[in-house]
């Protein structure tokens, strides 16, 4: 879902690409931090 978001944003705003690399980072981070505890 994310990535459909992100390649239609970039396909759209191709000044947004460092803005999408961002959000998709924050929610890799959000993933990675919620595995590690376990």
């Amino acid at each position: 879902m994310v990535g459909a978001i992100g390649s239609h944003a970039y396909l759209r705003e191709p000044r947004n690409v460092s803005l999408t690399a961002l959000i998709l980072v924050a929610a890799v981070t959000v993933a990675v931090g919620r595995a590690l505890p376990r």
